[in-house]
């Protein structure tokens, strides 16, 4: 049998970095690992627990590539750290593993490439705190690849290897504040998910007059909760359409086509 990795065990938790561009401290994953660590080593089962450390560029100290969480718990109950160091591996060798084992959120790539001073990824870290109505991440995501249905894009790699260019920086903020204007209504919020992506169809539609369905939202402001995305674009419709002569009015199929049109470009 081969010796692939020496594991080494020590109480100076000083050695141990945590390295910029890393996924953030999850609250929530800690309090639950601590509590069961805590109920294992007081029934003599704790598990062999090992991090995954690299050289950082003073002698000794070490960056934790994989185990931030172990490590603050097993600091926290005043546990060794067992750690074995991988010299040639840095933030590009996290991802790239932490991708294949689907553990990283789109969003957790999005942080981790701002903290390396990345402005395009900063500009969209900085949407949350922008616009913190606005809880859904993945939309700000989907917003900045201009695919409206973030779940279903094939470009999120973009985001994932660091490649990502936030080109329409601006007309996100201008979508952005044109669905704050909406904060009014009554009957559903206007930060509701399923109300925004029915909006999106609007916004993206070309011959789109936003005064007029800020104008027409203010006349007709309740809605009634909707089940579908469906529901709110069909009750927009009804609200935007009024008093309009029929050639004037927006049909469903041309609002459809197009929004297709955009997200399968």
């Amino acid at each position: 049998m081969e010796k692939i990795k020496e594991i080494y065990q020590t109480y100076n938790y000083d050695m141990f970095n945590f390295m910029q561009g890393n996924r953030g401290i999850n609250q929530k994953k800690i309090k639950r690992m601590t509590k069961r660590l805590q109920a294992l080593q007081e029934s003599g089962n704790m598990p062999f627990l090992v991090i995954r450390v690299a050289n950082t560029l003073k002698e000794g100290v070490y960056n934790i590539l994989d185990g931030q969480h172990t490590y603050i718990v097993l600091k926290s109950l005043g546990m060794p750290i067992n750690f074995y160091i991988c010299p040639n591996e840095g933030i590009k060798e996290v991802r790239a593993i932490n991708s294949d084992m689907s553990n990283w959120s789109i969003w957790d790539y999005v942080v981790s490439n701002a903290d390396t001073g990345n402005q395009n990824y900063k500009k969209l870290l900085k949407l949350k705190d922008q616009y913190p109505d606005f809880c859904q991440k993945e939309l700000f995501v989907a917003l900045a690849l201009n695919k409206y249905r973030a779940t279903k894009t094939n470009k999120k790699d973009v985001i994932k290897d660091g490649s990502f260019n936030f080109k329409n920086y601006y007309q996100v903020l201008k979508t952005l504040d044109q669905l704050s204007d909406f904060k009014f209504i009554k009957g559903v919020k206007y930060n509701n998910y399923m109300f925004i992506r029915a909006m999106l169809y609007f916004l993206s539609y070309r011959g789109y007059d936003h005064e007029r369905m800020v104008e027409q939202l203010k006349k007709y402001p309740h809605f009634i909760r909707g089940i579908s995305v469906q529901d709110y674009i069909n009750q927009l419709l009804e609200r935007y359409n009024k008093r309009y002569k029929d050639h004037e009015k927006l049909s469903l199929y041309k609002l459809q086509q197009q929004y297709e049109n955009i997200i399968n470009k």
